[in-house]
């Protein structure tokens, strides 16, 4: 069987990064350009205890006995070397590498190595169960009335959990989702852990024994084995453990309490490993994406606040009118209520073709040059998650076909509808419906950024300036652990808080994830600012990257908006400032986290 490579998994191509969008997950670089994981320690001197360390450098005697697995305190020595964090050093294999492919040749949210440490990083504790579809295959005479009477469940819930569009079309031999049962994993707290994992990644349940999950995927030789790939050990021909292999021979493990990083030893060496499939999807997660992988309800108003900052930040940068984006999704979704714009399809521009190889067929409605309706069968494009469906749009009206509809060519947003009709759909009042949705929604004011000021310090106005209280950032890199890249946004406010003796943790991920991981790590979350917190912008809010967000510092707060610094959005590692409106500063999909 020929190897696959990492070149195979996860293309390699050149991160953009013109702006703070697009910041990655984790740090591949250091100030030197390179990117090197360090644990931060310290030596034992005469006189050291592990008391006198905690003070000094704020972390519990009982969490420097558990890093440094000591038992008894009284034993230290002079010269020992103790840690102060957990020894996470990432494997060389990912030093340098962008897993992203360009802008719109993969929407996927992140690769699967990014995700898995994501989810290492922030993810405390993982149930010992699983919930397991219960299935029933259907037999001649069925109807869906007697499987939900049979399974005590309703005719609802059998419709929604298998995507019915008719539910007196089933036939023999289908099998329909008829309830959820939970089952207790059978061995191993490490396979707890990897089914947690593998089902918030992909929605995959793997198995309850270690034997079970070995026969689902091909068995080779642990050399063979890739980033994301599964390691097995044997003992006596029973199976005894499994774990994420992470290339470069390091593999994660979990162990009750214990997280972290390990090397493969001539003593420890895995008996094999299988190979996922390379096909798999990572799953939407709401919490990442707030806004566009929710289920609408089918009113305006909510699907409009639901992708509106998306669709804004895709619109200012990308130079299409976000008014005609949302006013076409809401157009051609029925405001998300149509099938075709919920789970599983996401199609909420109601776009023709398959996507990554993913369709469905539906009937449709089109319209003759005088305005007559008939009705055809299409295949329209089914995608992972609505991102997926409006950054396709995006790379389909950026395309020549639909130029006069760039704002760099249609002088107001009426210009692009027109342009549209004819084009993009076949109704002769396209471009009046679209007109009308944009002007009772008064969807123009996603057209601009609403930001008013962003610049260097020497470009902040002076009224501005004279309301900054801390002194200015000192430049100095505190994040000994390297997890977060020089000039980036998070890189920015973890030195920033650090300048001032306060903290947050080495692993909190993007900057639209930072709220997700302050909730589960414990920090206070809030609705409202104070100076010397950090603000999280969901993804597409303010500016924000679609995909990942952004994370700022709060230096003024005043009830007309507040005053941030921050990094990576007038150029890598240059601080600047800008002024948030009280409109945004107040919304949704703002929150300010504040440090320990």
């Amino acid at each position: 069987m020929k190897k696959r490579t990492i070149q195979s998994r996860y293309k390699k191509k050149q991160l953009l990064k013109k702006s703070f969008l697009y910041s990655a997950v984790f740090g591949f670089m250091s100030q030197a350009g390179i990117w090197v994981a360090k644990a931060n320690t310290i030596i034992i001197q005469p006189g050291d205890t592990l008391w006198k360390i905690s003070q000094e450098n704020d972390i519990s005697v009982e969490d420097l006995m558990r890093i440094n697995q000591i038992e008894n305190p009284r034993t230290l020595y002079v010269g020992q070397e103790i840690k102060l964090v957990d020894q996470i050093e990432l494997p060389e294999i990912w030093h340098g590498y962008n897993f992203y492919e360009q802008e719109f040749a993969d929407i996927k949210q992140a690769t699967i190595v990014e995700e898995i440490l994501n989810h290492l990083e922030i993810v405390k504790h993982y149930p010992d169960t699983q919930m397991i579809d219960v299935e029933y295959e259907v037999v001649s005479g069925d109807s869906v009335y007697s499987i939900a009477n049979a399974y005590e469940v309703s005719i609802e819930q059998i419709e929604e959990w298998n995507n019915l569009d008719n539910i007196h079309l089933i036939f023999p031999s289908q099998v329909l989702k008829v309830g959820e049962r939970e089952e207790k994993i059978a061995q191993g707290q490490d396979l707890a852990f990897i089914n947690y994992l593998y089902d918030a990644l992909f929605g995959i349940h793997l198995g309850s024994t270690y034997q079970e999950v070995s026969e689902r995927y091909e068995h080779v030789s642990y050399q063979d084995a890739n980033p994301g790939d599964f390691l097995f050990w044997e003992n006596e021909g029973e199976l005894t453990g499994i774990s994420v292999y992470l290339g470069q021979e390091k593999y994660f493990y979990v162990e009750n309490e214990i997280k972290e990083i390990r090397e493969i030893t001539p003593e420890n060496t895995p008996s094999f490993a299988t190979l996922l499939p390379t096909d798999l999807i990572l799953m939407p997660r709401v919490v990442d994406i707030p806004g566009v992988s929710i289920e609408f309800d089918g009113t305006a108003q909510t699907f409009i606040n639901a992708i509106g900052p998306t669709a804004q930040a895709l619109g200012q940068k990308h130079n299409l009118y976000a008014s005609v984006m949302i006013a076409q999704a809401m157009l051609e979704s029925g405001s998300g209520a149509s099938s075709l714009s919920r789970s599983p399809n996401y199609n909420i521009f109601g776009i023709k073709g398959s996507f990554e190889g993913e369709a469905i067929n539906l009937p449709t409605l089109e319209q003759d040059e005088n305005g007559q309706s008939f009705q055809i069968d299409a295949y329209f494009r089914r995608y992972p998650n609505h991102l997926a469906s409006m950054m396709d749009y995006v790379s389909l009206i950026r395309t020549p076909f639909y130029s006069g509809a760039w704002r760099e060519n249609a002088p107001s947003f009426m210009d692009a509808t027109n342009y549209l009709q004819g084009r993009y759909a076949t109704d002769v009042n396209y471009a009046n419906l679209l007109n009308q949705l944009i002007i009772k929604h008064d969807l123009t004011r996603f057209d601009t950024s609403e930001i008013q000021f962003a610049g260097t310090i020497d470009q902040l106005p002076v009224a501005w300036q004279n309301l900054i209280t801390l002194p200015m950032f000192d430049g100095i890199n505190r994040n000994t652990s390297g997890s977060y890249p020089f000039g980036q946004c998070t890189y920015y406010v973890y030195n920033r808080v650090q300048q001032f003796g306060r903290s947050f943790t080495d692993f909190m991920g993007n900057g639209g994830y930072w709220e997700l991981a302050a909730r589960t790590l414990g920090f206070v979350v809030s609705n409202q600012p104070t100076v010397g917190d950090a603000v999280s912008f969901a993804p597409g809010v303010a500016g924000a990257d679609p995909l990942f967000g952004h994370v700022a510092f709060v230096e003024a707060v005043t009830p007309n908006g507040i005053l941030i610094s921050e990094m990576n959005v007038v150029g890598l590692g240059i601080v600047s400032y800008r002024v948030i409106p009280a409109s945004i500063a107040f919304g949704a999909g703002v929150v300010y986290i504040t440090p320990r």
